[in-house]
């Protein structure tokens, strides 16, 4: 991958280009700004909205806004309503996940601050979760039914209220970088965006679900749409996140301290209306490698907030590391236990990671199972882990899987030749004394036993012995011969 000589972001980012000076769209568009004349786009926006103005009648609609809640939807509606003293409708898209506090909040207070009504669609959950684990395991995009809803609930709801002016926040092309690279007020090629384009009617019917569960999701007629006039705001005003945040907080919006420290995210305020839903946006990692860190550094780097060099850090720390709490959500809500989404049945094993190409056997898979029978709590598994987990093992204990060919030695894995003893001597333990394998006269215990009394005495306490050559690697003395020697006590 190629990545931006002024922000964070890849060549992977669909749609994205880079000139010869190695810079990405987004930084150049962003740098061009010095050069648009803000005023008179102001001055544009004024006569835009002069248009629709009142269109409805007195105390009628005159406009509308797509919200999620979020700090950009806060913004969007102080604009038009407390800026341009135009009078808004709201719609919105539920996704059907659990809320977080801040979520259920934000929704509320975006009422009840600016004085609007809402009027918001909840999607079919029977089809939600047909479609959601459909298209995750096809295409690794989980959440596309709701994404589309979101898309063509506002153009059908624009269409009956008769509010042609129908506002969207940026240009994510434009701003971010995106097939559909060009500035532009008009938002009427939204509809093809490419996290929600649609999809072949064929795709989407079967397993309960049928062409009249679907209408939403399909856009008004040509005639209809003709009508609209959607756009963009981030024409008119320059865009800028973090601003629209404190924008946002200044008039109740709340974000997420206090409540969550997502473990894959730059910071708290951005897409915080559920958990569940950021497994779609944390998928662009194994898919393009980044996701939201890479986003959000990119951007304050823009801004002028952070450096490249600060940037990088948070990257590497945070970008690949999916929250836990989003996985929790996401496979309640769609049936899933967690552990099956890693299994691979052609080879028997669990996979290291879920969308990886270069994968292998992991034996410390099996290491957690030890905390919990030292603890006494092995009933608190479920009999489907235990069962894919001795599977899994039973994969581990052959030559294709971390069982050295020539030493009879046990590797952590079946690419390395590394042990990791002390990995192994917990992974040992489990195999014994809570999945029931009999280790104790094998030549895999053996090997281990002669590590452990010979190798390392010759030497020093190692945790690390290359299985191939039965030497000892790495630092000597870690602390994890400690937890190792207790282990084998045991």
């Amino acid at each position: 991958m190629r990545y931006c000589k002024k922000c964070t972001m890849p060549d992977t980012r669909p749609g994205i280009t880079f000139d010869a000076e190695g810079v990405c769209s987004a930084c150049r568009h962003y740098e061009n700004r010095k050069n648009v004349d803000w005023d008179a786009r102001f001055k544009e926006f004024e006569a835009y909205c002069n248009k629709y103005r009142g269109m409805n009648g007195p105390g009628g609609y005159d406009c509308a806004v797509a919200v999620s809640g979020g700090k950009d939807s806060h913004f969007q509606v102080w604009m038009l309503k407390e800026v341009m003293h135009m009078n808004p409708i709201l719609f919105s898209v539920e996704d059907n996940f659990p809320m977080t506090q801040a979520g259920i909040h934000n929704l509320k207070n975006i009422s009840e601050e600016f004085g609007c009504t809402i009027i918001s669609c909840k999607p079919n959950i029977k089809v939600q979760k047909i479609l959601m684990r459909k298209f995750f395991e096809k295409y690794g995009k989980p959440t596309w039914y709701v994404d589309r809803l979101i898309y063509t609930f506002p153009l059908h709801m624009a269409a009956k209220f008769n509010t042609p002016m129908l506002c969207y926040g940026e240009n994510v092309s434009f701003e971010y970088g995106g097939n559909a690279d060009k500035e532009t007020y008009s938002a009427m090629g939204q509809i093809e965006n490419g996290v929600a384009v649609g999809m072949p009617m064929e795709e989407l019917l079967g397993d309960g679900v049928t062409e009249k569960d679907l209408s939403l999701t399909l856009a008004p007629s040509a005639e209809e749409r003709a009508k609209l006039d959607p756009f963009y705001m981030s024409y008119f005003v320059p865009w800028n996140s973090y601003k629209n945040y404190q924008i946002a907080k200044a008039h109740g919006f709340h974000d997420l301290t206090h409540e969550w420290d997502r473990t894959h995210h730059a910071e708290n305020f951005d897409q915080i209306d559920s958990r569940a839903y950021l497994v779609h946006s944390w998928l662009k990692y194994p898919k393009f490698g980044h996701a939201a860190a890479t986003d959000y550094t990119a951007r304050y780097i823009r801004y002028g907030m952070m450096t490249r060099e600060e940037a990088i850090p948070i990257i590497k720390e945070r970008d690949g590391k999916l929250d836990p709490l989003c996985v929790r959500d996401f496979c309640d809500f769609c049936g899933y236990t967690e552990l099956p989404l890693f299994w691979d049945e052609n080879r028997s094993c669990l996979k290291a990671n879920l969308y990886s190409p270069v994968d292998s056997v992991v034996l410390a898979a099996v290491e957690p199972l030890g905390v919990l029978h030292f603890l006494g709590l092995d009933d608190r598994l479920a009999a489907e882990t235990i069962t894919l987990l001795a599977r899994h093992a039973e994969t581990c204990l052959t030559a294709q899987g971390c069982v050295d060919p020539e030493t009879g030695g046990l590797k952590l894995s079946s690419t390395s030749n590394n042990s990791w003893t002390s990995k192994v001597a917990l992974s040992l333990y489990v195999l014994q004394n809570v999945l029931g394998f009999d280790i104790h006269m094998g030549q895999i215990l053996e090997e281990f036993r002669r590590w452990c009394q010979v190798y390392a005495k010759r030497t020093t306490i190692s945790d690390q012995i290359l299985v191939s050559r039965r030497e000892v690697i790495g630092g000597c003395y870690y602390p994890r011969a400690v937890t190792m020697a207790f282990w084998l006590y045991q």
